[in-house]
């Protein structure tokens, strides 16, 4: 008797939550949580990033793990190797960095980068970082698709 009366009273002391306050709270804890990964997507985020492409020298293949991410490439095939990246500076300003080594290169470009070609990029506004980050993926499969052997950050 007296081990019901001790439970009950612990149970009047708590503050009545249910289960689905229980959960919305948890929820908000896990989204607040993400706040600053830069994979979340911010509202407050200006729309400042746009796509470019560096054409590679040929002797990119002979690197293994460029060679493993373009496993159904065909040696001969006239189309460059190109690397793919999205920046929020000026596309020449990001391939003279990456030339120069400074400022979070790609070993990649950094070691095979000829020149910047956007030609093979299409034409866009400058977009969230989140949203470059998707079309920067997209971009990469659709050359890979078409029989370029790509990099992609």
């Amino acid at each position: 008797m007296s081990v019901a009366r001790c439970s009950s009273s612990v149970g009047e002391n708590l503050p009545s939550l249910n289960k689905h306050t229980f959960v919305m709270k948890r929820r908000n804890i896990a989204l607040n949580s993400h706040k600053h990964h830069s994979s979340a997507l911010r509202p407050f985020e200006s729309p400042s990033c746009v796509l470019y492409a560096i054409e590679l020298k040929p002797e990119v293949m002979l690197d293994p793990a460029f060679a493993s991410k373009n496993r159904g490439w065909i040696p001969g095939m006239p189309l460059p190797h190109i690397y793919i990246g999205m920046t929020s500076l000026t596309p020449s300003e990001r391939f003279r960095q990456h030339k120069d080594g400074s400022k979070n290169v790609s070993r990649i470009p950094h070691q095979f980068g000829v020149k910047l070609r956007m030609d093979l990029v299409p034409a866009s506004k400058p977009v969230r970082r989140t949203i470059a980050l998707q079309r920067e993926k997209h971009l990469a499969k659709l050359r890979r698709s078409q029989g370029y052997a790509v990099w992609q950050a």
